[in-house]
């Protein structure tokens, strides 16, 4: 229905969309109310609010949630491309390189996936939450 190129992008969406929501409605939920009504005491506006307010207190659920989807999603996505026979993919290669019993390359594929997915959460912790760094500049 969506075409071959389109296809695996959509099917990852849908498998990682209800993960990441669910982490972030937790999160949102789970906001101390005392905190809410201080915030619309204060300041009212929806642009602060987010910016100042939930943000802050959902940053590291919203990180957690992102980290658990992430090896799933790269999985997801080369699964999906190796069963669509998406054209210059990943999967593609990888399906390529097992029927033409080429296994060091099935290898090779395998292990850039793991890097990859290295790569994308050595990122993810890079960036440390808002609440963090908002932590550190009130004790200097």
């Amino acid at each position: 229905m969506f075409g071959f190129s389109l296809t695996p992008y959509i099917i990852t969406f849908l498998m990682l969309f209800p993960l990441i929501y669910q982490g972030t409605y937790g999160a949102i939920k789970a906001i101390d109310q005392e905190l809410i009504d201080v915030y619309k005491l204060e300041d009212n506006h929806f642009l602060t609010g987010l910016t100042h307010c939930y943000l802050p207190l959902i940053s590291k659920d919203i990180r957690t949630a992102l980290l658990q989807s992430l090896g799933l999603g790269i999985k997801v996505l080369v699964m999906a491309e190796y069963l669509s026979q998406t054209r210059d993919s990943i999967g593609n290669e990888l399906y390529l390189a097992k029927v033409n019993l080429q296994y060091d390359e099935v290898f090779a594929w395998t292990l850039l996936l793991i890097v990859l997915a290295l790569g994308f959460e050595l990122l993810i912790n890079h960036y440390k939450p808002i609440s963090e760094k908002l932590k550190k500049s009130t004790k200097s």
